[in-house]
């Protein structure tokens, strides 16, 4: 690691201690874990339902701007989620309502 940014690490850890009011290795264990957080499956996977439930109450709005033809993406922005976070919902959507027309048949 280069010298000077190992340098301002260590200063940045250092303040935030003192900001913080606990040590060193407080401040570096919570850094870590919210790594950790970032890239556990558990933790993506509950952002991913909040998204997804947040989605629900636009249903209307986000079908009808897909008949209007706005791409997924172009939806996605505008409703704060990942492009992918959408495309899910969307096929979810679609296994839930074709299981409600296998039992009505």
């Amino acid at each position: 690691m280069d010298e000077h940014l190992a340098s301002k690490m260590r200063r940045q850890i250092i303040e935030l201690s003192l900001l913080l009011g606990c040590s060193e290795q407080q401040v570096i264990y919570k850094a870590l874990s919210l790594l950790y957080k970032q890239h556990d499956p558990e933790a993506i996977k509950a952002r991913n339902l909040q998204v997804q439930s947040k989605l629900n109450r636009y249903q209307r709005q986000i079908y009808s701007l897909l008949e209007k033809g706005l791409s997924q993406k172009e939806i996605a922005e505008r409703y704060h989620c990942a492009p992918a976070t959408l495309c899910r919902w969307l096929k979810k959507r679609k296994r839930n309502e074709s299981k409600v027309a296998d039992t009505r048949l």
